[in-house]
């Protein structure tokens, strides 16, 4: 199979599809694999570790586009690209569909298989491609808030750990994930008063056995009105696997929070949980509403690429390989997760969540494999 790999053009992304050891697996298994000339450099792998690696450095990126049979990437693809995706090709990276009907339909007009990282689903319910990415975005989510609590930036002037006699500041998180939980460890070595909001509670329980300091809510409209009142810093996180993120936060909450609290939205690629939450960038990352500094950046693990590239890598490399090795039938019919990463297909929505986002019909994929 030959794979590409590109450089990615969302604002302020400097992660990369394929790091130069997974490039190595790749060539060893006699696949060909082409790289954007300097497509790694944000993430600081040089096109001499590529070239080191076996894979074929393409000045052209068009070239790799209509070369490749699977296009391997990070962030879904920006409307700049859509005339470069290939018909029938594959496409594998975060997809985020459901925050993005215009990406969706070029996809399904071009009827590229699509798959989404974020919908590799275990049996378990567990995400395994995006697992990673939570965890750096739980632990940055937290770092981020802290900075923009600092008045120059509107928020109320305070530091969240208990310093000089004073009483800590207060975390709220809403969801119990991957992110929660990392952003909650934050929050912990901070030694800030931290409360998880969420409503998976087998997760809440594990976290209040293993963590008692921490105060654990079971979500309800009342609880959420109460705790926003007196909170410093406020990590949104819900997720529905493929579907528009639920809104948990309106506008009316705001109203009644202390002016200069930092909301830190990080499910924005899902359309975020609060009804203020509107996309930034890492270059301009916050804006203030009803006195509220939102930091809503789409893509926060990517101001640590290296980590993230390398992270990323580990988790997505196996199902890269059984494709390239095995055929895209074979490969999602023997494995259930990786099958439940196909969002389009031959022109069709085949992901549950898409397909309500959207408003449109789901169809089997197992039908147009």
């Amino acid at each position: 199979m030959i794979i590409g790999t590109i450089t990615e053009l969302k604002e302020d992304e400097f992660r990369v599809g394929l790091v130069p050891s997974h490039v190595k697996k790749l060539v060893e298994a006699n696949h060909t694999v082409l790289v954007e000339k300097g497509a790694g450099e944000g993430s600081g792998f040089s096109d001499q570790h590529y070239k080191e690696s076996g894979a074929i450095i393409v000045d052209n990126v068009f070239d790799i586009y209509q070369q490749a049979d699977m296009i391997v990437k990070v962030k879904e693809p920006i409307p700049i690209e859509y005339d470069r995706l290939k018909e029938d090709s594959i496409l594998m990276t975060y997809l985020h569909l459901a925050a993005d009907k215009e990406l969706g339909q070029v996809l399904l007009d071009k009827k590229i298989t699509a798959i989404g990282y974020e919908t590799i689903e275990l049996e378990n319910g567990l995400l395994p491609c995006l697992k990673p990415m939570s965890e750096i975005a739980g632990y940055q989510a937290v770092l981020e808030g802290i900075k923009y609590l600092q008045r120059q930036y509107g928020g109320k002037g305070r530091v969240m750990s208990p310093l000089l006699g004073q009483k800590p500041g207060t975390l709220l998180i809403v969801g119990s994930g991957n992110v929660g939980r990392n952003a909650m460890l934050a929050g912990l070595k901070l030694r800030a008063n931290v409360i998880v909001y969420g409503n998976r509670l087998s997760q809440l329980q594990t976290i209040k056995d293993m963590h008692p300091e921490v105060l654990v809510v079971d979500a309800n409209k009342e609880a959420i009105d109460d705790y926003l009142k007196n909170v410093d810093i406020c990590v949104l996180s819900a997720l529905v696997v493929g579907e528009t993120a639920p809104h948990i936060i309106t506008r009316n909450h705001l109203k009644t929070m202390e002016k200069g609290t930092v909301l830190v939205d990080v499910s924005v690629d899902q359309g975020g949980c609060a009804e203020t939450t509107r996309p930034t960038t890492h270059a301009h990352p916050t804006y203030i509403e009803e006195g509220i500094v939102h930091y809503c950046v789409a893509n926060i693990p990517g101001s640590v690429p290296y980590t993230a590239s390398v992270a990323l890598n580990d988790t997505t490399i196996d199902y890269i390989l059984a494709i390239a090795n095995k055929g895209l039938k074979c490969a999602v019919i023997e494995d259930e997760a990786l099958f439940k990463g196909i969002n389009t297909i031959k022109g069709q929505v085949a992901h549950q969540g898409v397909a309500n986002a959207f408003e449109m019909a789901f169809v089997d994929a197992h039908d147009y494999l």
